[in-house]
């Protein structure tokens, strides 16, 4: 009768120490999802900020052509880093990570 127990057990043990390595490894892949994550929402400002020169180079502060040339900034940069972004939500979600990405302090 204690024979059968064993490999139960031994099962039971098995499976609490490849577990927490498991864990591990799912959580070193949420991290660098959330590195891959903060370089990319960076990068989307950067792009903004870019853009948003080019506009201070050719308009004036106050005036409507710059808050267009503002606006199509945001929008260039913001169509930029959509699709990476949305694809890297979606991975994160197969994944498993907890939560959602969180956006980096800037």
């Amino acid at each position: 009768m204690k024979l059968r127990r064993a490999p139960i057990v031994l099962q039971v043990v098995a499976a609490l120490v490849i577990a927490p390595a498991a864990t591990a490894a799912d959580y070193a892949q949420c991290n660098a999802m959330q590195e891959r994550f903060n370089r990319l929402y960076i990068s989307g400002f950067r792009d903004f900020d870019r853009l948003m020169d080019q506009c201070d180079n050719t308009t004036a502060d106050d005036s409507p052509e710059n808050v267009a040339c503002s606006e199509q900034a945001a929008n260039k940069a913001r169509a930029r880093i959509s699709k990476p972004m949305s694809e890297l939500k979606k991975e994160w979600r197969e994944i498993g990570c907890p939560g959602k990405p969180s956006e980096p302090d800037l």
